[in-house]
C-alpha cells in the first residue's frame, strides 16, 4: 500500500515521538539513594516497582526511593517496571507495610557471621561493627568483636533490623572504637573475664533457697511457683532447681527459683526437665 507524503511524514513523526518517550523513560526515573536496609542485596525493594526482579512480599514504604542501585539494575535489565507503567493497582498488587517485615531470609545469604567468642555474645545485640541497623549495640564497638558475635548478628539480619555495611554507609574504620580503653574499662573487662572463667559462676546453692510460694502451681507433687521472674514466659525454664531439656543455657540466678512456673512446667510436661539432685 502506497502512502502519501503527508501520511509518511506523520508516521515518521509519531515513531520518533514514541522512541523519544521510551528513551526518556529509561533515563528519567529517579531511583533515589541506597539508604534502605536492604540496598545492594541484588533485589529491588522500592514499592514503586513490580516484576520478577523485586524482593519478596511484603514491601515497605520506608524503602521508597531508597534502593537505587538494585532497582536501577533490574529496571535496565527489564525485570521490573514502575507500577504506573503497567496500569492501576489491583487487588493482587504487592501489599505495603508501614513497619519493617519481621523476616527477610534472603538478606542473610552468604554472610560469614563468624563465631560467638566475643565477651558480649548472646546478649541480644550485635557487637560486630561490620553490620549496621537498629539491632547494633551502642558504641563503643571494638575491633576484637568483629566476626565474634555470630548468633546476635544473624538474629538481627534475619529479623530485618541489621544488614552488612555497604557503599554509602560510614566505613568500618569510623564505626570501630580506637581501642583506647580507660583504666576503668580494662579493670571491668578483667573482672568479667575472671568471672566467666570461675567454675562456680552460675551455680546456685539449692539448700539456701527460700520456701516456695504457698499458692504456687502444683504438678506431680512439684511446686513450680509463679511467673514473677523477669525471664518468665520466654520459652525457657530459668528456675535453677531444674535441669535438662528446656532449661535455659544462660546463667541461672537464685532469684528465679520458684518464679518461672509456666516455662518450667511446659518443659516438664515435654518430658525433658527434672529436679536437680542435691
Amino acid at each position: 500500500m502506497k502512502l502519501s507524503l503527508k501520511t509518511t511524514c506523520a508516521v515518521a513523526a509519531l515513531a520518533a515521538l514514541v522512541m523519544g518517550a521510551q528513551a526518556q523513560d529509561a533515563t528519567s526515573v529517579d531511583f533515589g539513594t541506597d539508604d534502605s536496609l536492604w540496598s545492594l542485596d541484588g533485589e529491588c525493594d522500592d514499592p514503586r516497582f513490580e516484576g520478577a526482579g523485586m524482593a519478596e512480599d511484603p514491601l515497605d514504604e520506608v524503602d521508597r526511593l531508597s534502593d537505587a542501585t538494585d532497582c536501577e539494575e533490574a529496571y535496565r535489565a527489564g525485570t521490573i517496571t514502575l507500577v504506573s507503567e503497567t496500569g492501576p493497582a489491583t487487588a493482587s498488587s504487592k501489599p505495603l507495610l508501614n513497619a519493617m517485615p519481621s523476616r527477610r531470609p534472603s538478606a542473610s545469604t552468604g554472610i560469614d557471621y563468624g563465631d560467638d567468642e566475643s565477651l558480649f555474645a548472646l546478649d541480644g545485640e550485635c557487637d560486630d561493627a561490620r553490620f549496621i541497623g537498629d539491632a547494633l549495640a551502642a558504641p563503643p564497638l571494638l575491633p576484637a568483636d568483629v566476626n565474634h558475635d555470630a548468633s546476635d548478628c544473624k538474629a538481627g539480619v534475619e529479623a530485618g533490623t541489621l544488614r552488612l555495611r555497604g557503599p554509602g554507609d560510614p566505613p568500618l574504620e569510623e564505626a570501630l572504637d580506637d581501642g583506647e580503653l580507660s583504666e576503668e574499662d580494662l579493670e571491668l573487662l578483667a573482672e568479667l573475664a575472671a568471672l566467666l572463667e570461675d567454675e562456680e559462676f552460675g551455680k546456685v546453692d539449692l539448700d539456701a533457697l527460700g520456701p516456695p510460694p504457698e499458692d504456687g502451681v502444683m504438678f506431680n507433687g512439684v511446686n513450680f511457683g509463679d511467673d514473677t521472674s523477669e525471664w518468665s514466659n520466654d520459652g525457657e525454664c530459668d528456675d535453677p532447681r531444674f535441669e535438662g531439656a528446656g532449661q535455659t543455657d544462660t546463667v541461672l540466678l537464685e532469684a528465679d527459683a520458684y518464679h518461672d512456673a509456666t516455662d518450667c512446667l511446659a518443659a516438664w510436661k515435654e518430658g525433658g526437665l527434672s529436679l536437680k539432685q542435691k
